[in-house]
């Protein structure tokens, strides 16, 4: 229905960029991604200086996996639009899953210098720092975008990931015990925290967590490893077995599942 006025406006404008622009952003979010990326493109073409035009395709190329066009369209906003902290946000993000981690940090970092209160840039710093393996400072960034109102389970989780590397573990799972609390579907919050009580040989409470993660998400390749790995500690060698192939039924290619069969 919402999408109904912009029909009518387009058919008597085709060229109508605010009409086109909308219709671009209605697809982004119902996850049509196609066609939110061919809409978006369309209005660039009509307008190639609105920087959020460019801003929202780059989302669109992201979500389709095209990273080095999503990459260009947020450098292209961010070139029309020197202040655009959303953009530099996106920006860091695509460079993090291309393995451009200090690139990405450079984003994150110039987000915040334009709006220091942005809590959602000192998150994805935050996590980008813990990718660098630098988690003392991670912490502190989790620490901020929890104090600016970043304060859900996913802040939590990955706070408690920063503290489990530093050797916190009491605090780590004090952090995945509340993110678990804030959301009980979060399967990731069950997985860490099933490693760390396997690390601190808790091995059956681990397992309880692993079984939780995977009847949340039954393709969770990292779980079903883990699993596999409490339950050969545990001297329950089919059940090992049998997640392992399980695992290596979802990824071929999975060196640890293998090596834990040949071991």
């Amino acid at each position: 229905h919402d999408a109904l006025p912009i029909w009518l406006i387009l058919c008597a404008d085709p060229c109508h960029f605010d009409a086109t622009h909308l219709l671009g952003i209605i697809y982004l979010q119902l996850g049509l991604f196609n066609l939110a990326e061919r809409q978006l493109s369309s209005a660039i073409a009509i307008n190639p200086q609105i920087a959020s035009a460019h801003n929202n395709r780059g989302s669109a190329l992201k979500s389709l996996g095209r990273l080095n066009e999503s990459l260009a369209s947020y450098e292209n906003a961010i070139a029309l639009q020197h202040e655009y902290p959303e953009a530099l946000i996106n920006r860091g993000a695509v460079l993090l899953e291309l393995k451009r981690p200090e690139e990405a940090l450079e984003s994150y970092e110039g987000a915040i210098a334009l709006n220091p209160a942005f809590s959602e840039a000192h998150f994805y710093r935050g996590n980008v720092l813990r990718a660098l393996h630098r988690n003392e400072e991670a912490l502190l960034a989790y620490d901020t975008a929890i104090a600016l109102g970043r304060d859900d389970a996913v802040a939590l989780n990955n706070r408690g990931a920063a503290l489990r590397d530093l050797g916190r573990f009491e605090e780590a799972l004090a952090n995945y015990e509340e993110a678990i609390s804030l959301n009980p579907g979060f399967a990731e919050a069950f997985n860490n925290r099933g490693v760390l009580l396997h690390e601190l040989k808790h091995p059956k409470e681990a397992l309880a967590d692993y079984n939780s993660a995977i009847a949340l998400k039954s393709d969770y390749l990292v779980a079903i490893y883990n699993r596999a790995l409490v339950l050969s500690d545990l001297s329950r060698f089919p059940e090992a077995i049998a997640d392992c192939e399980t695992a290596l039924a979802i990824d071929s290619t999975h060196a640890q599942a293998n090596g834990l069969l040949t071991y």
